[in-house]
C-alpha cells in the first residue's frame, strides 16, 4: 500500500535499510523543507550565520550543519528540526543531499568554476577514452542525484585542494584507489573519464569497467524513478580536447556505440570523413569500456 501511495506521488516512501520505518506523509511539506534550504540573500534576514559560512554555501554548495539548523529554526515549519535526521535521510535519499557530520553538500547551490592551478590534477597522460552518455532531453538535477549517489559509493572520495573538495557546478572529481574519475555534464551528456594518478601507470581496464558498472547503474536507477523513463544513447568522443579537461562538447564528435562495432586500430573517423580527416584507434578507444 505504502509503495502504491508513494508511485502515486501521495508520500514518500522507501522500503530501503534506514528509510522503511518512517513515511513522509505531507509531500508538499517536504517540498517546502528543501526549499527552504534553497535560499539566497534575499531571504536571509533574520537567519543566524557568520558571512564566511553563508558566502561557502553560496559558492560552493558546502552548507554547515549550525546553518543549516539556523535555517530550519527559522521555518515557520516548526517541527522540521525534530525529524531532522529523518528528513536528511530522505533527502539523500533522493539525491539532493550528500549527508555530513558537520556539513552536508547541496550540489545545486554549487556556482564554483575550476582554476588553472586545480586543472592540474587532470592532467594525467594515463587516461582512458571519454565516455559519453548522451541524452535528447537532459534534467541538469539528473548529474545532481548522480553526483551525491557516487559520494555515497564504497571506496570513493572526493580528493581536497587546500581544504576545498574538487566539486564544481558541472564537473565532480572523485578518488578511487589509484584512480581519479571525473564526471562532467553539458547541456544533453553527461560524461566519464578515467585517469591514473601516477602518469607512468597504465590502467586496469578491469578497474575502468568497475567503474563504469557503477556509474551505470546509478545512472539508470535515477532515470527509472523519473515520471518518463529518459533514455540515454552510450558512446565515446572521438577526439580528445586539449582546451578542456572535462565537460567536452561532442557535436560533431560523438560516436555512437552501433557505429564502432569494429576495432580497427587505423580507421578513418566516421564523423570526419570529408573535413578534419583524421584516423582513430577504435581498439584503443573502446578497450576501458563495456559496449
Amino acid at each position: 500500500m505504502l509503495r502504491f501511495y508513494h508511485d502515486a506521488g501521495k508520500v514518500l516512501y522507501f522500503n530501503e535499510t534506514g528509510l522503511k520505518q518512517s513515511v513522509i506523509i505531507d509531500v508538499q511539506w517536504f517540498v517546502d523543507v528543501f526549499k527552504h534550504v534553497i535560499t539566497d540573500t534575499l531571504h536571509v534576514d533574520g537567519i543566524i550565520g557568520s558571512s564566511g559560512d553563508w558566502y561557502e554555501y553560496y559558492e560552493t554548495g558546502n552548507l554547515k550543519d549550525t546553518l543549516l539548523e539556523n535555517i530550519w529554526a527559522d521555518s515557520k515549519k516548526t517541527d522540521t528540526l525534530c525529524h531532522k535526521q529523518t528528513i536528511l535521510d530522505f533527502m539523500q535519499r533522493l539525491g539532493l543531499v550528500a549527508v555530513g557530520k558537520e556539513s552536508h553538500y547541496v550540489p545545486c547551490m554549487n556556482r564554483k568554476e575550476m582554476n588553472d592551478n586545480q586543472k592540474n590534477i587532470l592532467q594525467s597522460k594515463s587516461k582512458s577514452s571519454l565516455l559519453v552518455y548522451r541524452f535528447k532531453v537532459l534534467p541538469f538535477f539528473f548529474f545532481f542525484r548522480l553526483v551525491v549517489a557516487c559520494m555515497q559509493e564504497k571506496g570513493w572520495t572526493v580528493p581536497k585542494s587546500e581544504g576545498i573538495s574538487y566539486l564544481y557546478k558541472n564537473m565532480a572529481l572523485f578518488a578511487f584507489g589509484q584512480y581519479n574519475i571525473i564526471l562532467s555534464v553539458t547541456a544533453d551528456s553527461i560524461q566519464l573519464q578515467v585517469l591514473h594518478a601516477q602518469d607512468e601507470q597504465s590502467l586496469d581496464e578491469r578497474k575502468t569497467r568497475q567503474i563504469q558498472g557503477t556509474v551505470e547503474t546509478h545512472l539508470n536507477a535515477i532515470i527509472g524513478t523519473f515520471h518518463k523513463k529518459l533514455m540515454f544513447v552510450r558512446g565515446i568522443r572521438c577526439q580528445e580536447d586539449k582546451s578542456t579537461p572535462f565537460a567536452m562538447k561532442i557535436e560533431g564528435y560523438f560516436l555512437e556505440e552501433k557505429d564502432i562495432q569494429s576495432e580497427d586500430q587505423n580507421e578513418i573517423c566516421p564523423q570526419h570523413r570529408l573535413e578534419n580527416k583524421h584516423k582513430i584507434n577504435l581498439y584503443e578507444l573502446k578497450k576501458y569500456w563495456v559496449f
